[in-house]
């Protein structure tokens, strides 16, 4: 299946635009391999260090590098495809953003609820006042907003409108492999594919929480790589609209929902799920005294997961209509 016909040649040609908005992500990309090389020198550096803190394993440091080189991959990519007017970038960057501004509402919520405990946990500077702390909370507040919701929403704007759609379209008329599948449902492939790396991630972690409990050592490597390669072959499966796809994903959607609402109901040691993870013990401390621990267990806690696991029902019905068997 392939999209819609171009837009009319009367809209706007937005190429200008484009250019700068594919040299912002170039930019952001290299910022993402620079995080990933200073989180790579804290590794390398080993434990301690002047605070006298102690240092978590470095099993849990190494998929935050991946991920951040995971990040600089596309955005370099993407840029570099936004720049050149290449039609596969604009349902990627239009996909990747919408997943973003998603994630980043739930993320808003944690943060309107950890924020001002996680300020008061940081150590004051000599003589500053309450205002001076409430000041250092809305700054930190807004630049949340900004990367959670303002950025999002800017490139869903932009890659979302048809003058960019037909830009694309005019400057690249050849079809290309993200035109082969519905955008929707590429959202899904992408979502499969992003599990599948993460799995991949998670078999590097000490521990994997599993319907209420913690499983580690080598049942947790080989769980991972499992569902690594499960959801790799179903992300294929969903870009090629196969039917039975769709109804394997619903399945472990089904798995995944209750997975986690059995945190929240069967009330989850976080505190030794952490430890286990190889979290230095005062780090386990500073956020038990933010509060996240007994938030988990909250009815809050429990709604948020509702929200989410309704709106990812939500959206795998609605993509649904594309998974039709093929005419004979």
């Amino acid at each position: 299946m392939t999209e819609p016909p171009v837009s009319p040649p009367e809209t706007k040609d937005r190429s200008a635009l484009l250019f700068a908005f594919g040299l912002v992500e170039v930019v952001l990309g290299l910022f993402c391999l620079l995080m990933a090389a200073v989180s790579g020198l804290g590794v390398a550096a080993g434990p301690g260090g002047p605070s006298g803190a102690t240092a978590p394993d470095p099993r849990m440091m190494v998929p935050g590098i991946l991920f951040y080189v995971l990040l600089a991959v596309y955005y370099i990519t993407t840029g570099i495809g936004t720049v050149r007017l290449r039609r596969w970038a604009r349902p990627i960057v239009l996909i990747v953003s919408w997943f973003w501004l998603v994630s980043g509402v739930f993320a808003m919520a944690m943060v309107s609820t950890f924020l001002p405990k996680m300020i008061d946990q940081m150590p004051k500077p000599p003589g500053a006042t309450s205002e001076v702390m409430e000041f250092a909370q809305g700054c930190a507040f807004f630049f949340f907003a900004v990367f959670y919701l303002f950025l999002p929403g800017i490139f869903v704007s932009v890659y979302g409108s048809q003058s960019v759609r037909a830009t694309f379209e005019r400057r690249d008329p050849v079809v290309r492999w993200t035109d082969r599948c519905p955008t929707p449902v590429l959202g899904l492939s992408s979502l499969l594919a992003y599990g599948a790396l993460g799995m991949l991630f998670g078999s590097m972690m000490p521990a994997l929480p599993v319907f209420g409990f913690a499983v580690g050592g080598a049942a947790s490597t080989v769980l991972c790589l499992g569902l690594a390669g499960l959801l790799g072959y179903l992300a294929l499966a969903t870009y090629r609209l196969r039917p039975w796809a769709w109804w394997t994903v619903l399945f472990f959607w089904l798995l995944g929902a209750a997975s986690a609402v059995s945190f929240v109901v069967q009330g989850f040691d976080w505190q030794k799920f952490y430890g286990q993870m190889g979290l230095p013990p005062d780090q386990i401390a500073m956020i038990e005294k933010m509060g996240v621990f007994n938030f988990l267990k909250t009815p809050e806690m429990l709604g948020l997961v509702g929200v989410s696991i309704a709106g990812s029902l939500a959206f795998l019905v609605w993509v649904k209509k594309h998974f039709r068997p093929a005419v004979s």
